[in-house]
């Protein structure tokens, strides 16, 4: 499982933090107090407290993020034959140059339905075994939403065994 707690700017998303803290913090302090009434008090309040906070922070975004207006391509990789590692540069498709991902959106990577990375750059190489694999791309916001509609691409390569890492194809 990959955990991302980092918000785009790189510094952590504080309230979120601080109201699940509280909630959480609150719950664990209500079980070891339980014999204190005034503590156990205390503790209930901070929760309460918490779970108002992470409430308000969940209702004031927006839960399914519009589309960022393009698509994104997985750069020349559709019935590709290749070495692993792959290299694999993921494109964005717009009347005029997409940066893909752009502020505040990360790259979920896919091999065979199984998440090998999420990156906030747009090429990355990934070591496959021999056979036939199908990528998928998809287009998620920092906190890990995704978009409606989605953002996603797909490509399937044949990897026929280990060699060294070619160039990573230009986007179109």
């Amino acid at each position: 499982m990959i955990a991302h707690i980092l918000s785009p700017g790189g510094a952590p998303a504080v309230v979120p933090w601080l109201t699940a803290l509280a909630l959480f913090g609150g719950l664990l302090g209500v079980l070891l107090s339980w014999s204190d009434r005034r503590r156990r008090a205390l503790f209930t309040a901070l929760a309460v407290a918490g779970l108002a906070g992470t409430a308000a922070v969940y209702l004031t975004k927006p839960s399914i993020p519009q589309s960022p207006g393009f698509a994104i391509s997985l750069a020349g990789l559709d019935g590709r034959t290749t070495t692993s590692p792959v290299a694999i540069r993921v494109c964005g498709v717009a009347s005029g140059s997409a940066k893909v991902p752009g502020p505040g959106q990360l790259l979920l990577i896919r091999v065979d339905g199984a998440q090998v990375t999420e990156m906030g750059a747009d090429t990355v190489a990934l070591t496959m075994a021999p056979g036939r694999h199908r990528i998928d791309a998809v287009l998620i916001t920092a906190d890990h939403r995704g978009f409606q509609p989605p953002v996603a691409a797909a490509a399937t390569v044949v990897v026929t065994g280990s060699g060294p890492i070619a160039a990573a194809p230009g986007c179109p």
